[in-house]
């Protein structure tokens, strides 16, 4: 009995399952040459300078994002968003008036968080304006592909899934947009908290005095060597 049941489920869900199993067919878009997608592969080349081992932009005292720290790619000067913001508001003004400031230059914006899909409809009407998706913004399958095809204006590429170690991933080649695999020698956190290490560990749950928001820790665990980044109260662990 149970072995019919199991039959007949088979055969009724059968064409879903084969179509699910291909995925959206969209075509893919490619605006970069084979050859400029390989440049962006070095996602280690992309971090502003001065920043390391942050490999995003940070909003200066004044509530600009410094365009002299920024890296260039393929013609574009590029802008990797932080992965956790407080606020967007504040970044959507700092990315208007960079792309203000550097008139006939063209941005590639990294977005690297579900909610900066909301920014990049903001700032879409910004010529020159364009964005890919960074290694936060996990693109592990092809449905995620056809999300942030329909969702992201000009959208250049998505970094594929950092974590994906199969040495093939047969969808990048269907999906709707550019699939980049991270080249190595890029060091990404190993993860982000909305914790802050200075507050909960440093200083026992309360606020240091004069908190300059930025601190560096060196910490040690069975031999291992890691390092806690703390910056705008959002704490970063890298190996």
């Amino acid at each position: 009995l149970y072995a019919r049941l199991d039959e007949a489920f088979s055969a009724s869900v059968a064409d879903r399952a084969e179509r699910i199993g291909r995925g959206p067919e969209a075509p893919a878009r490619h605006v970069l040459t084979p050859s400029e997608l390989a440049a962006f592969a070095d996602r280690a080349s992309l971090s502003p300078r001065g920043r390391k081992p942050l490999p995003f932009v940070r909003l200066e005292a004044d509530g600009s994002i410094d365009a002299g720290h920024l890296a260039s790619c393929a013609g574009f000067t590029v802008v990797p968003l932080p992965p956790i913001m407080l606020d967007t508001r504040p970044w959507v003004t700092a990315l208007e008036r960079l792309a203000v400031g550097l008139p006939g230059a063209r941005l590639a914006v990294g977005l690297a968080n579900l909610s900066h899909l909301a920014i990049a409809q903001q700032i879409a009407p910004i010529g020159g304006v364009q964005f890919f998706a960074d290694v936060h913004l996990y693109t592990a399958n092809r449905w995620t592909a056809a999300f942030l095809f329909e969702r992201v204006p000009r959208l250049l590429f998505a970094y594929r899934w950092i974590e994906d170690e199969r040495t093939e991933a047969g969808w990048q080649s269907t999906a709707a947009v550019p699939i980049v695999t991270v080249a190595p020698g890029f060091h990404a956190p190993l993860f982000a908290s909305r914790g802050c290490f200075a507050k909960h560990v440093l200083n026992r749950g309360a606020c240091p005095a004069g908190c300059p928001r930025d601190f560096r820790v060196d910490l040690r665990q069975g031999g291992r060597r890691f390092q806690a980044v703390v910056e705008d109260c959002v704490t970063y662990l890298f190996a």
